[in-house]
Order: C-alpha cells, then sequence, then structure tokens
C-alpha cells in the first residue's frame, strides 16, 4: 500500500492547495460503513437493469444521488467522523476547536448523468466571504473514498496553487476551451476565454479505497466522467470542516441543520465520547 510520509501531508497542503493520502482509513476500518451501501444506493446491476425504476430516478440527476447525514445506517455515521479524519482536519488547520459543517455520501452511475465538471472553486457556496490566499486555510474539504476510484471511474482532478496564483476572484468556472456559456450562472462567473493549459495540468487523485484528498477552497478541481460501462460509484464522502468560531463558513453558507444536529448527537451518544469530539454545544439558534 502507498503511504504519504506525515510530514509530506502538511507541506504538500501548503505547497500545492491539496494533498492526497493515500490508506488513510483501512479496509477494516472501511467495512461496516461498506456494508451499508446496498441499503442506501442500487446497486451497479441493479440500476442498470433498472430493477426499481423509481428507486433508480433521482440517480439520473448530476446532483441527484447525494444522500446527506445523517444516514440511516450508524456505522456510515461513525465512518464520516472516524478519528483519522478529525485528526487530518486539526493538522492541515492548524486547530483542535473544530465544527464539519456537511457530511454527503454521493452514488453515481455510468451513463445516468453527465459527471465532467469544469475546473472551478468551491467558495461561493462554502462561504460568505472570498477566502485569502495570504493567510492560513480556515477551512478544509476531504474526500473519503469507500471503494476504489480508478480513473475511469470519475476521480476528482486538482489544478496546484502554483498554476493558479494568477487567476482573478471571478470567473470562478475555466472550460477548457472559449466560447462556453452557462444560462443558469451569473454574467462572469463562467470564463469566456478556454484554459486547456489547465486541464494538462491537472493531477487525478484516482486512488484506492481509503483514501482521503484534502483541499482547499480556492483550489481549482473538477468532478471526471465516468466511462466504465455498466461502472457505479459510492462516491468519497465529502466532509468539509472549519474552525469553530467561523460561523459565516459552511456549505451554501448555512449551518448544518437542525436535524443534521441532532444526528450528530445521536451519533455521539452512541459512541465513547473521545471518539468523537464533536463540540456539545452548537449555536443558540439550533440550541
Amino acid at each position: 500500500m502507498e503511504t504519504v510520509d506525515a510530514s509530506d501531508i502538511k507541506a504538500q497542503w501548503l505547497r500545492d492547495g491539496f494533498v492526497i493520502v493515500p490508506g488513510l482509513v483501512s479496509k477494516e476500518e472501511l467495512a461496516l460503513g461498506r456494508a451499508a451501501l446496498p441499503d442506501m444506493f442500487p446497486t451497479a446491476e441493479e440500476f442498470h437493469n433498472d430493477v426499481d425504476p423509481q428507486r433508480n430516478a433521482r440517480f439520473r440527476d448530476e446532483f441527484g444521488g447525494i444522500t446527506d447525514f445523517p444516514f440511516a445506517n450508524t456505522d456510515m455515521s461513525l465512518l464520516s467522523v472516524h478519528e483519522k479524519l478529525i485528526d487530518l482536519a486539526e493538522d492541515l488547520l492548524g486547530t483542535n476547536s473544530l465544527r464539519v459543517y456537511s457530511i454527503e455520501v454521493w452514488a453515481k452511475y455510468t451513463g445516468a448523468a453527465n459527471y465532467d465538471q469544469r475546473l472551478h472553486r468551491d467558495y461561493l457556496n462554502h462561504t460568505v466571504l472570498v477566502p485569502s490566499r495570504t493567510h492560513p486555510a480556515q477551512q478544509v474539504e476531504m474526500f473519503l473514498y469507500l471503494v476504489d476510484i480508478p480513473v475511469d471511474m470519475g476521480p476528482p482532478s486538482y489544478v496546484p496553487w502554483q498554476l493558479t496564483a494568477d487567476l482573478p476572484v471571478l470567473p470562478n468556472w475555466y472550460p477548457a476551451s472559449d466560447g462556453v456559456t452557462d444560462p443558469d450562472s451569473p454574467p462572469g462567473w463562467v470564463s469566456y476565454v478556454g484554459r486547456p493549459d489547465l486541464y494538462q495540468a491537472e493531477v487525478s487523485a484516482a486512488g484506492s479505497a481509503g483514501t482521503v484528498v484534502a483541499y482547499r477552497l480556492e483550489t481549482l478541481h473538477r468532478g471526471t466522467a465516468m466511462t466504465t460501462p455498466g461502472g457505479s460509484l459510492h462516491d468519497p464522502c465529502q466532509l468539509p470542516h472549519r474552525d469553530l468560531g467561523l460561523d459565516w463558513q459552511a456549505f451554501l453558507a448555512c449551518p448544518l441543520t437542525d436535524t443534521a444536529v441532532v444526528g450528530l448527537r445521536r451519533v455521539r451518544q452512541s459512541t465513547p465520547a473521545p471518539a468523537l469530539r464533536i463540540p456539545p454545544a452548537w449555536t443558540p439558534l439550533l440550541e
């Protein structure tokens, strides 16, 4: 199994704006959570044979396969707050006062939708303030691979910071070719000038189950196409973390819903306290 030296993880994160950590979570540690996948999502055979059209329908939209925390399966919920993920977030952000502000699992199926995204950054729907590259990171996004994700199964790709230092705050989306527009985006959000050079420089995060990819909001990245015939992907658990005191930073600029807060408490109550370092008190609004 390929490994990354602990001293290199932070260095790569600071240099490139992302880091790929193979095998951070072992297959044994993944096992109970992975066992819940067939109950949460159709298998590849069930989806592509359209065994249950009603169940399959939502997965035919690019983002329709997302299931949010709290999960019906407790083992999957516990896996999403695994101690190793919390330790990594603490190390990268330099603080042990963390809040996870979104947890989701995303199921994808070859041919169900177009998962080949344009390069973009995530700050538009994770904070109401533009993050500064001159200050230490205050948020980290993470993907935990529940299954092996080879190149032809749509892994994310990232562009190292060294190649994007000159990019302005907007546009946020960079197509590979000129003249691309998006009627659903405000004017100026999608670059009219193509940047094929960025696509040529992107680094694939293809990896085996247990790999964790961590990246900053300012890092250009994208989801890639699924091309394996009949394939299915229970995409990474996505686990953004932020400093506990930064309540304006959250997915869709909104904290976890009260349902998710109740879910976190339920998970915490079913697990010995030292295993979950989740703050006991939340915002007054949700309390």
